[in-house]
């Protein structure tokens, strides 16, 4: 028994020695070296480990990346062409978590260095709706987060439009309204507004559509849309081409055809003056300077003054999906979180009101209350998933994507966390004994009454 102690003892020895020679396993440059593995196990394990890092550990993920980001890249790049299935959606997700953690140094490298491979992976045939949905939801991020420049900018919202309005499968078009509606968060509210009836024409026909998802995202793009236009009415300013984009690149990838020439040519000061329109929301949230998209079978509508028909179509639309008995193929979870959007939706475009989300920053619960912060929000929670707290702590590109500062936290990121003295004054020894005392009592009393009632005849 003594020898076999001593041997156990040795090997265990040996092994904490090769493991001191090679290094620690849970960095970048381990899980790199993985990715370029011939073997397929050595490869999932790599995109495991390098998600893992970039997901919930933001600061450290950071300070390795410094030598290893050429490497990563190319590692990235190869998968991306070669792999299929479960690990292209893997690479996909190191890509778009490498976004977010990369994003204030070396964003407009990862976006110029992935684009190129991820494009050509939105294709419209069935056979790759798989690779066309992961990889249009990549892309949408990375040019969200990475991308600095209005030419890129315009060409992927040109291929999510493409997508939209195109006879693709439900998965990719999903994957694009919500690429779309991340997007037009960055595009300035003349542009948006200048565009009004080519947007409202791609989304409308959506509303009717046989899949949940895409008639639940097509919602709130519009109600996205009506958001923007009341900011482009207070500001009260025609779009101009030294505005972001310029306004004969966005007449490019509009929906192309006469209708979409026709709505980009105009100018936002000639909309609103068109038929003595107003351009703000009257009592019921509702804008009544908003004019549907005009075809050959609205004239009738659009003659007897109803701007708004879009605005009663999507509210329609809505009830029916509030009050429908639920349809097959979807679970019942599904079914509810869709009504729930559905509900935010119509009491946004009927009654005005604004959505309702919440993030915990430090124990300190924020809300967002505009359709921008939400789709932002959604494009964080997909890319970071479980990793979303440590990075609302550590990583400023998130601090400055949903605007904490402005909604009452401290700006000040020490490396590890955010500090905030609000947080730890709330949190502090007395008020949280005191917090502690009155649940005791209020949890006393609930076991009295209860004791009470069924004590009694």
């Amino acid at each position: 028994q003594q020898q076999q102690q001593q041997q156990q003892a040795a090997m265990a020895a040996m092994v904490a020695g090769a493991a001191e020679e090679d290094g620690p396993s849970d960095t970048i440059a381990h899980w790199v070296d993985q990715l370029t593995e011939k073997a397929r196990a050595s490869r999932e394990a790599g995109l495991a480990g390098c998600l893992g890092l970039l997901r919930r550990r933001p600061v450290d993920a950071k300070q390795e990346l410094e030598g290893q980001m050429e490497t990563l890249l190319g590692a990235l790049k190869t998968l991306l062409k070669r792999e299929k299935g479960e690990d292209f959606v893997k690479a996909c997700a190191v890509a778009q978590a490498l976004g977010v953690v990369a994003a204030d140094t070396d964003g407009q490298l990862v976006f110029n260095e992935l684009k190129p491979v991820l494009a050509p992976q939105c294709t419209v045939e069935a056979s790759r709706a798989g690779h066309t949905e992961h990889a249009l939801t990549c892309l949408t991020q990375l040019c969200f987060f990475c991308n600095d420049e209005d030419q890129f900018l315009g060409e992927v919202l040109k291929l999510c439009e493409a997508h939209i309005s195109d006879f693709v499968a439900d998965d990719p078009r999903v994957a694009a309204l919500r690429g779309w509606g991340l997007l037009a968060t960055m595009l300035e509210p003349p542009q948006v507004a200048q565009r009004r009836d080519a947007i409202i024409a791609m989304h409308k026909p959506l509303l009717s559509h046989e899949s949940l998802d895409v008639q639940v995202e097509a919602g709130e793009n519009l109600a996205l849309l009506l958001e923007i236009l009341g900011e482009a009415a207070e500001h009260g300013a025609a779009p101009s081409a030294e505005q972001g984009i310029a306004v004969e690149d966005t007449s490019a990838y509009v929906l192309g055809g006469e209708e979409g020439e026709a709505s980009a040519g105009q100018a936002g000061g000639d909309q609103g003056q068109a038929d003595g329109e107003s351009s703000g929301p009257d009592a019921t949230g509702r804008h009544h300077g908003l004019r549907r998209a005009s075809s050959a079978g609205e004239d009738e509508a659009e003659a007897a003054g109803d701007p708004d028909a879009w605005l009663d179509d999507l509210v329609e639309s809505f009830d029916g999906l509030l009050h429908d008995g639920g349809r097959q193929g979807h679970s019942k979870r599904d079914i509810k979180e869709q009504r729930a959007r559905a509900r935010a939706v119509v009491a946004a475009v009927r009654d005005g009101e604004l959505p309702a989300d919440k993030v915990s920053v430090e124990k300190t619960a924020i809300e967002l209350d505009t359709w921008a912060d939400h789709k932002r929000l959604n494009a964080c929670r997909d890319a970071l998933r479980d990793g979303l707290a440590a990075h609302l702590k550590a990583n400023p590109v998130l601090f400055a994507v949903l605007d904490l500062a402005a909604r009452g936290l401290g700006d000040h990121l020490d490396g590890t966390h955010l500090v905030n003295l609000d947080t730890r004054a709330f949190f502090s020894r007395g008020r949280t004994k005191g917090r502690t005392q009155s649940r005791s009592r209020a949890r006393d009393k609930r076991e009295a009454a209860k004791t009470n009632f069924l004590a009694a005849n």
